[in-house]
């Protein structure tokens, strides 16, 4: 099988040492430049040819000296381009950058180095939680795939020459987790959550909502009269509609409306505007170390909706749907739950024909 070639103007100086250059033609010779990732790599030799058409590209000797640039101007570079995203300001993406910032925010970024980053790392894996628990191997590789994010960008910006996160790998993370809330457990705790908390868990239990996607909700998101939810920006960028049960029904319209705000669950969301949730955290918390449930987050409301439809009896790629999955892969981790639906599968294939020879002899028949 031939080997696949490398993008035109795409190469390694070592094979296999995943540093990659480009080359293009300016004014009747060769130019190379050393990038780094392959990736950024392959766009930015895209964007050195345009700048070459449209005559705007300058040689290296031609160009002015370039001013420092800052860790804090890259990541804001970064966020500028994710404003869209509801997670931006003060949720997912505003809590990695609210790290890097305190670390090396004010560090220019070319002086910016492998162990730099792998300390800060290994820093904070050691530094507890508001919740008392120690950082997940997960949490630290998203910390540093938002900080590969923002040099890949930087250097698609002629604003870095090589990202230094490029050789940092991410920590192995455990298989993940198999938790949801048993009927004793959901009892319990609902009956110590504050009104306006329990009755935004109600809603996630009963959608699979996500918790940005849940507390991002508004007014004109919710239709009663198709029993549809629009979730305007999901996880994977799209939008989406989740159907209403009763439960959910009843529960959204006995929200109180708030004069001026047209959000759905202002009452948590005017403790946490930024949707960074440490109001909303510490009560759910609290109430769960009252009810004495362990190893229980908000987000296994969503695994808790998923696990009891499937040990209902309703099939994977149902579930895969209203779960608004990418791959239903993700939904299989499920499928070991109720084993009964599968028993019932061979159980039907029983009697299907009346030509199926007997099995078991007859007393008195010869073998």
């Amino acid at each position: 099988m031939p080997k696949s070639k490398n993008p035109r103007g795409v190469y390694e100086k070592i094979k296999g040492s995943n540093d990659w250059y480009i080359r293009f033609a300016f004014e009747g010779r060769m130019v190379k430049e050393h990038v780094g990732m392959k990736s950024t790599a392959i766009k930015k030799v895209e964007i050195r040819r345009a700048e070459v058409t449209l005559g705007t590209y300058k040689p290296r000797a031609a160009r002015a000296k370039p001013k420092t640039v800052l860790v804090r101007e890259i990541i804001q570079d970064y966020l500028g381009e994710k404003q869209h995203l509801k997670s931006q300001e003060g949720g997912q993406l505003g809590g990695y950058s609210r790290f890097w910032l305190k670390q090396m925010g004010n560090k220019p970024i070319k002086s910016v180095i492998r162990a730099d980053i792998t300390k800060a790392l290994a820093e904070k894996g050691k530094t507890p939680t508001y919740r008392g628990t120690l950082p997940s191997a997960g949490t630290l590789n998203r910390h540093l795939v938002f900080l590969k994010s923002v040099c890949n960008l930087a250097v698609l910006n002629n604003k870095l020459d090589k990202s230094p996160c490029q050789e940092i790998k991410q920590t192995k993370e455990p298989p993940s987790r198999d938790r949801w809330l048993n009927e004793d457990e959901e009892r319990n705790l609902f009956s110590l959550l504050p009104l306006e908390i329990r009755q935004a868990a109600v809603v996630a239990l009963h959608t699979g909502l996500r918790k940005t996607e849940l507390f991002s909700l508004r007014w004109e998101d919710i239709n009663f009269s198709t029993q549809l939810i629009t979730v305007r920006m999901s996880k994977a960028g799209k939008k989406g509609h989740v159907p209403m049960n009763q439960v959910v029904i009843d529960t959204l319209k006995g929200l109180p409306h708030k004069i001026g705000s047209n959000q759905v669950f202002w009452r948590v969301m005017e403790k946490d505007p930024n949707f960074n949730f440490k109001s909303l955290d510490e009560k759910f918390y609290k109430a769960m170390k009252e009810a004495s449930i362990e190893d229980f987050r908000w987000h296994d409301f969503r695994h808790t909706f998923a696990s009891r439809m499937v040990m209902k009896g309703i099939d994977i790629v149902s579930v895969s749907k209203l779960m608004r999955h990418a791959d239903i892969k993700m939904t299989m981790k499920y499928s070991h739950l109720h084993p009964d639906h599968l028993k019932a599968g061979v159980d039907s294939l029983v009697n299907w024909s009346q030509l199926t020879p007997p099995l078991t002899q007859s007393v008195g028949s010869s073998s």
